[in-house]
């Protein structure tokens, strides 16, 4: 079966999708944790548009947290970090990624989330263009820090 849309092959493809702009407006991120920042609302979702969580669908009931069970669990490198969300857009270019991270007071510690996660979307995109036959002509990224205020 050959797919036309990224965001059909996307959700396909993904158990991590948290809203999609075609059913709902608004979407929210929260921290289960003790972090400051708890919440956030990402709003004016339209058609065209997902939201994924990345962090959380990366969450296992047995074990650490992975982005692949085929991946070693120790923290040796980066490759089971995830930033807290991806948002993406179909625009008539391509495919706009944004790269979200939640964090309190001093963000630190967010590149190996970043950069983890940006190598999954790359996986991703090989997935869909070669199991999916439709292609994820990514053209535009970039990163959002958000974080609250430690004065």
């Amino acid at each position: 079966m050959v797919c036309t849309d990224p965001l059909v092959a996307l959700h396909a493809l993904l158990g991590c999708v948290h809203a999609d702009g075609t059913k709902v407006s608004a979407a929210i991120l929260e921290e289960k944790d003790m972090a400051k920042l708890k919440k956030l609302t990402i709003s004016e979702l339209k058609p065209g548009m997902l939201l994924l969580t990345t962090d959380e669908g990366r969450k296992r009931e047995k074990g650490a947290a992975c982005m692949s069970p085929l991946f070693k669990e120790d923290g040796t490198f980066d490759q089971n970090r995830a930033c807290d969300a991806v948002l993406l857009r179909k625009a008539d270019d391509g495919l706009h990624v944004c790269y979200i991270e939640l964090k309190s007071d001093s963000p630190s510690g967010y590149e190996g989330q970043f950069v983890s996660t940006y190598c999954f979307m790359r996986y991703l995109k090989a997935l869909s263009e070669n199991l999916c036959g439709c292609p994820l002509n990514i053209v535009r990224e970039r990163y959002v820090v958000f974080h609250t205020d430690s004065s």
